[in-house]
């Protein structure tokens, strides 16, 4: 699935269905400047898995979507704020 980076901060964020700690997914910041690339959060079970799609970005915190896990094992909602790199 194609995804698209979304812009916070002069950063970028954007999101990987597979790879990561567990192989289910990574939501990550990469700073263009610096040329840095940050694993901000691995998916995994409870919190969804394989995230898909686009991230949106709303009230200064990002949203997104996993196609597996959570607490039916159908996906997930997910909200990440970058101000403070919780999920």
């Amino acid at each position: 699935h194609k995804g698209t980076l979304v812009s916070v901060g002069g950063k970028l964020y954007g999101m990987t269905s597979h790879g990561g700690e567990n192989g289910q997914g990574v939501l990550f910041e990469y700073e263009p400047i610096a040329n840095t690339y940050i694993r901000k959060f691995s998916f995994s079970g409870e919190y969804g898995y394989h995230p898909f799609g686009s991230l949106a970005l709303a009230n200064g915190k990002l949203y997104g979507t996993t196609g597996y896990g959570g607490a039916n094992g159908m996906g997930t909602l997910f909200e990440y704020d970058p101000a403070t790199s919780t999920c």
